[in-house]
């Protein structure tokens, strides 16, 4: 499953992660996004593996 509506700015979170997680930058070329916690930490995931917060 795909998530096409992840942009820049969302709020996602990840089934292991227990907290929100930033959306700072897409890479529509590899499927991946850059997410930011609350601490400033940076990490790159897979698009399929977030989930929009609404």
């Amino acid at each position: 499953m795909t998530n096409h509506t992840i942009g820049r700015g969302d709020i996602v979170t990840l089934p292991a992660y227990d907290g929100t997680l930033l959306v700072r930058s897409i890479d529509q070329r590899f499927g991946t996004a850059v997410v930011e916690d609350g601490k400033g930490r940076r990490f790159s995931f897979g698009l399929s593996k977030l989930t929009k917060v609404i």
